[in-house]
This record gives C-alpha cells, structure tokens and sequence, in this order.
C-alpha cells in the first residue's frame, strides 16, 4: 500500500466517503475538513480517469491547501484507444461530460 511504503501515519489519513451529488460539493466538504485540521498539504487518491476533474476543480477553488495527486493504477483506463468497450468509452464520455458541466457551472 502506497501509505505504508511512504510511512505515512494512520493518524494522518483521512478516508472520506460521502454521499455528495458531486465532486465539487465533495471537495468543498474535504475543504473544511483540512481547514479545521490546519492541514496544508494533501496527498490525494482517486480513481485515474477522474483525477484530471478532481485537480482542475481543487486548483481553481482551494488555493489554500497545496494538493499532490497519487499516481494511481487503473488497467482499464490507462490508454483511450480504439476498440475500447462500452463500458470504457461510456465512463470516458462521462468524465468529459462531467468536465463541461463542472465548467459551465464555473466550478473550472
């Protein structure tokens, strides 16, 4: 596990499992989490295919806790290529989708 071969504590991980309507509502709760903590440097791990949203939302609307993405493996998504399954090219669109929308609501 990346935490335990970094020694990172236990006591500072923080698990979060929300049932929020969205990433942005999401990040806004983890937010005010790390403030209260007086936390400035967060590790985040995500699935990879949403860490692009998920970093773009962060920069824009948390200037005040650096973040540091997790390289993470996912073998289902690492290339979009042709002859993908719909099950692939289906969670793709839908990470654009959510990519426009999360702009258009100005949240990017």
């Amino acid at each position: 596990m990346l935490v335990e071969r970094d020694n990172i504590s236990s006591d500072r991980i923080f698990p979060i499992e929300t049932k929020m309507k969205n990433t942005f509502e999401n990040l806004r709760i983890i937010r005010e989490i790390l403030l209260n903590k007086k936390i400035k440097n967060v590790l985040f791990i995500t699935a990879p295919i949403h860490s692009k949203r998920v970093k773009k939302i962060w920069m824009k609307n948390i200037k005040e806790i650096n973040i540091i993405m997790s390289k993470t493996l996912d073998p289902h998504f690492n290339q979009v290529r042709w002859g993908m399954s719909y099950k692939k090219i289906k969670a793709v669109t839908y990470e654009y989708c959510a990519i426009i929308y999360n702009y258009a609501r100005g949240w990017l």
